[in-house]
């Protein structure tokens, strides 16, 4: 039988119809939970709405002491970290751990598949990811193998644009500038349009930004605004870079087992609502970015002169990426066209939900439109309904 739950959202809080007996006596437990996110990013906004959550449904008696900024382990710790225990549960990213999830690496050269609009492809990412981590065999029985339990994952982005100290206006451009990239993914994309891509860790990024280590680095505007990078980088290019499918919620796999029934409800159903509260926040700073870019002195980049060598490049490189499927993906064709099933649904609830098509023209009037509007387009607890009754 498979550890990972098939996990659902809803945009409920507190206990969901098969939840928890309202009567339940839960024992006094203190668990860790490991965030790489610092508390102001909407991951780490929307796992301390998780912690509350939980002390609110058993009365106190559950506390879930969380580790903000990857002050428990580091991101090349999390897969281990977890399942030995250091933390009980947590943040696992995939990208970190190339060999030894080698199936959700392969998954994240998928990702330029998704739509970039905002919101429609954040909704559609959100669903369709969710649907493929609780629904693939394959994807199941890799994490299996690391005692964890892999409770769902979370979508705060759409795709990857490009921070820049100075504006590039076309590939030509682009030449030879280095820019930070935070896995092979992205190393790729960037080496398509002539960049040089750079490996530093995030507490890295800021001062090398500041003195000039680096002239770029692909990042989506929820990092931008949370780290202060607007401070040292003026030009923010939208392009159609890949977006992450890496982000994993996952919890020790003896600690779970050590649970009552009731309490692996009560988390079951706080992580479907951290789920809908990252969206939540996500499409708000969203907005919060776009509000702010006359007053930081930003300047938005029109991405379509590089979103033509980018484009191009991607779409050559799905052409391949069946090839590149690890052994353990028996059918990688049958994965690849799975997957793309999943976005087409995915887009479907998100124009049923939004009304509108996705602006596609992509230009920068239309892409802070998106940002500003994004939130009040939406209905999040309709759209996790939605979700929610997936097939």
């Amino acid at each position: 039988m498979g550890l990972a739950l098939t996990l659902t959202l809803t945009a409920c809080s507190g206990a969901s119809e098969g939840g928890p007996d309202a009567t339940a006596d839960f024992e006094e437990v203190t668990l860790s939970l490991h965030v790489a996110a610092p508390p102001q990013h909407p991951q780490g906004i929307a796992f301390q709405a998780f912690v509350d959550e939980v002390a609110e449904v058993t009365n106190g008696k559950v506390t879930i002491e969380p580790f903000f900024s990857g002050s428990l382990l580091t991101g090349a710790e999390d897969l281990k970290g977890i399942g030995s225990g250091v933390a009980d549960l947590g943040q696992v990213f995939t990208t970190y751990n190339p060999e030894a999830l080698p199936v959700l690496n392969w998954f994240s050269e998928l990702q330029s598949l998704r739509s970039d609009a905002i919101p429609h492809g954040m909704l559609q990412a959100s669903a369709a990811l969710q649907k493929k981590w609780t629904q693939s065999e394959e994807i199941q029985q890799e994490v299996e193998g690391h005692n964890i339990v892999l409770l769902g994952g979370s979508i705060g982005a759409t795709n990857y644009g490009l921070l820049c100290t100075e504006p590039i206006e076309s590939p030509e451009d682009a030449n030879g500038r280095l820019v930070r990239v935070g896995g092979a993914v992205w190393a790729e994309e960037a080496k398509s349009l002539g960049l040089s891509p750079v490996s530093l860790t995030t507490s890295e990024l800021y001062e090398s930004l500041q003195r000039g280590v680096v002239n770029c680095t692909m990042s989506d505007p929820l990092t931008v605004s949370t780290l202060n990078l607007w401070e040292v980088a003026k030009f923010y290019h939208p392009i159609s870079g890949s977006g992450t499918s890496s982000t994993l919620f996952a919890m020790n796999k003896d600690t779970w087992e050590s649970l009552s029934a009731d309490l692996q409800k009560v988390i079951q159903t706080a992580t479907n609502n951290y789920q809908a509260e990252v969206n939540e926040v996500s499409l708000e700073s969203y907005k919060d970015f776009a509000e702010k870019v006359p007053e930081r002195g930003m300047t938005i980049v029109d991405p379509r002169p590089l979103n033509t060598v980018l484009h191009a490049y991607q779409q050559q490189h799905i052409k391949k990426v069946v090839d590149l499927a690890p052994p353990s993906i028996a059918n990688p064709e049958e994965f690849l066209e799975s997957f793309r099933s999943d976005l087409e649904w995915g887009m479907g609830l998100a124009i049923e939900n939004v009304g509108t098509e996705p602006d596609d023209s992509r230009t920068p009037e239309s892409i802070l439109e998106g940002y500003l509007s994004g939130p009040d387009a939406v209905d999040l607890p309709k759209f996790a309904e939605a979700v929610r009754a997936k097939p």
